[in-house]
């Protein structure tokens, strides 16, 4: 009985953990994408100051 509780306890870390992760990941894609979206910005302004 106890080594079986430890091994769903361990279960539940290791979820938890693995959720962790997966936010994290969530997170800096979210991050990459804004990154993109400025990069492309800064593109129209150059194109914007190479028109005038």
């Amino acid at each position: 009985v106890y080594l079986r509780r430890n091994t769903l306890i361990s279960l539940k870390v290791t979820k938890k953990f693995e959720r962790e992760r997966e936010r994290e990941r969530e997170r800096e894609r979210e991050r990459e994408r804004e990154r993109e979206r400025e990069r492309e910005r800064e593109r129209e302004r150059e194109r914007e100051r190479e028109r005038d």
